[in-house]
């Protein structure tokens, strides 16, 4: 019976194991527990994004306007206060101003203005960023072409060209900015021939750039008289093909103060020329701008998020005027930074520039914010441009400047010049094979 028994169990023992074998071959998969993190043939691994395997930059959102058209000028185009027209009693008051095309040839032209404050103008009394002047119109606009590179006034101007009227619609875009756009009107100017912009417009509240360094006039008494008093254009545009667009962000330094009046050799524009006109400028320089100013990502940055490619050169009037702390500085300059990388452009920052008036404190937060850019701020751009070494003299102190602390046409000519050998060096869109 005991053997019986015995025989029966190892008979048994063996029926189990030939079971489990047969279970653990079937179909030749693995059993796995829950907890089991190994991947499977079903469940793909997460991988980290290598630099060949990085998603794309998001999907540029770029207003209608700057899809259709370029700037073609290198003079600095933004609404940097409003003057009380209040006087004009709702009535339609007349400008002119010229602009020097940067392109010469036949294109579709069109103009844009916009009714938002872009930036901080000496204390602020008379406007803030992103104020909007909600009862400032442009009712009127034509547009000519003056012949030559000397301009003396509209009362000769008027005689010596054609000034084609064209409709100007207005809408408000989805960033709370009203816009007045005009319609196509086909010109012919050569490369420095003046594109006139004759604009009829009222409203108690209207923007204006007093710090402007083209030529405009606003006509009072029936005759034309030298004014700031006008609106100015946001950008004077054509339809052309470009490799890439580029915007220069910054404040009087690179609007081109210290150059004089009508003269395009600020270091932007040098730059710019001699990178060629397979690409579009874009001078969004004003007087007195803050780097807190752009931080806001208002209408100011908005315009910036159009280019494909954006100069960055701020701090100075933080440092000056408003007497900001390194930290405060540093924080503001990695808001624009990180805002115009999520709108998809390719960032070129320069450092902190080099000025007069700084004090002790303003040095101290020069030197925080230039180390954070070359140290930190580096990771986040295609390219840092320092030019402090340019600018300073051999004594190597910030508010001790070789060429003013707006740079001078020599000094803007060695700025501009040095920039430009840097981004054909370390740019791969600018490089020179």
């Amino acid at each position: 019976m005991n053997k019986i028994l015995k025989i029966l169990v190892i008979a048994l023992c063996l029926l189990m194991l030939a079971s489990l074998a047969a279970c653990n071959n079937e179909g030749g998969n693995e059993i796995t527990t829950p907890n089991d993190t190994t991947p499977s043939a079903t469940t793909p691994a997460e991988t980290t994004p290598t630099p060949e395997t990085e998603p794309p930059k998001p999907e540029r959102e770029k207003m209608e306007y700057f899809k259709n058209y370029v700037s073609n000028t290198l003079a600095g185009t933004s609404n940097q206060l409003y003057f009380d027209n209040s006087s004009a009693n709702g009535g339609v008051s007349e400008g002119m101003m010229f602009y020097k095309a940067t392109v010469g040839g036949e294109f579709e032209y069109s103009v844009l203005f916009s009714n938002s404050i872009d930036s901080t103008y000496a204390s602020g009394n008379s406007g803030v960023p992103n104020m909007k002047l909600d009862d400032f119109e442009i009712t009127g606009v034509k547009l000519g072409v003056l012949g030559g590179k000397e301009l003396t006034n509209p009362q000769n101007a008027e005689g010596k060209m054609t000034l084609v009227s064209t409709a100007v619609s207005k809408y408000t875009h989805t960033n709370g900015v009203t816009y007045f756009e005009t319609a196509p009107v086909k010109l012919n100017a050569a490369a420095d021939d003046y594109i006139a912009v004759a604009v009829e417009f009222k409203g108690s509240r209207v923007p204006c750039h007093v710090e402007s360094l083209i030529p405009s006039y606003k006509k009072e008494g029936g005759s034309w008289k030298s004014s700031k008093d006008v609106p100015l254009a946001n950008m004077v545009g054509i339809k052309r093909d470009v490799k890439a667009t580029v915007a220069y962000l910054g404040d009087s330094i690179t609007q081109g103060i210290g150059v004089g009046q009508n003269n395009y050799v600020f270091w932007n524009a040098i730059t710019s020329k001699k990178l060629g006109n397979d690409y579009a400028y874009w001078n969004l320089g004003i007087g007195y701008a803050r780097c807190k100013d752009a931080a806001t990502d208002g209408s100011w940055l908005f315009k910036a998020k159009q280019a494909d490619y954006v100069v960055v050169c701020l701090g100075v009037n933080d440092i000056s005027s408003d007497k900001a702390t390194g930290t405060q500085l540093c924080q503001n300059l990695k808001k624009v930074v990180d805002k115009l990388n999520e709108a998809g452009c390719e960032v070129i920052l320069q450092t902190v520039p080099p000025y007069t008036s700084y004090n002790d404190n303003g040095i101290k937060t020069w030197y925080t914010a230039n180390d954070y850019i070359r140290n930190e701020l580096s990771k986040s751009v295609v390219a840092v441009f320092d030019q402090t070494e340019l600018l300073m003299t051999d004594k190597k102190l910030p508010n001790v400047v070789r060429y003013g602390g707006h740079p001078s046409k020599f000094g803007c000519k060695i700025w501009g010049e040095e920039l430009y050998k840097f981004l054909i060096a370390n740019v791969d869109e600018f490089k020179v094979n």
